[in-house]
């Protein structure tokens, strides 16, 4: 199976499908940016009528963070809680 099908597998398993599907050579970032490159999926979600956008420098780090995309979210308030965010806090640039 490519790489190609096993992602639109793994988004097909969450509902998903992939609308943008990239990949660039690993390479060196700017300076205290780290690396720069890997795998970039942006991936719709038609029932609650989302994007989500999945990164990975290897295949198998895309794969994992594909498995694991919701429950990292607004929706999760008590994890959010748990690790000391709000969901009424408001980010500026000031």
């Amino acid at each position: 199976m490519t790489k190609i099908k096993k992602i639109e597998k793994a988004l097909s398993e969450w509902g998903m499908y992939p609308v943008k599907i990239r990949w660039e050579p690993i390479g060196k970032g700017m300076e205290m940016c780290g690396p720069s490159g890997g795998w970039f999926v942006e991936a719709a979600d038609p029932i609650v009528d989302k994007l989500y956008i999945f990164l990975g420098y290897s295949i198998d780090e895309l794969l994992f963070n594909i498995h694991r995309p919701l429950e990292f979210t607004w929706d999760n308030e008590e994890l959010f809680n748990d690790l000391g965010f709000r969901k009424d806090w408001e980010w500026t640039d000031g």
